[in-house]
């Protein structure tokens, strides 16, 4: 949905694409895989990876609001 309805679009980038879909992999092995583990640091910057998204989609719906 993401690549389909925002990348393609223009509105995500392909950077944006492909971290929603690195972090989407991260929630699918935590909730179903046996034993899920991620180093601290690459958390750290999923997280902040995951929050310029965030930002980024708020300035998106702004625009595209009214």
């Amino acid at each position: 949905m993401v690549g389909e309805q925002l990348v393609r679009s223009g509105k995500v980038d392909a950077k944006g694409g492909l971290l929603f879909t690195r972090l989407q992999a991260y929630r699918q092995a935590s909730d179903y895989a046996y034993a899920f583990a991620i180093d601290l640091d690459d958390a750290r910057a999923a997280l902040a990876d995951a929050s310029a998204f965030v930002e980024h989609a708020a300035r998106v719906v702004e625009n595209t609001g009214d």
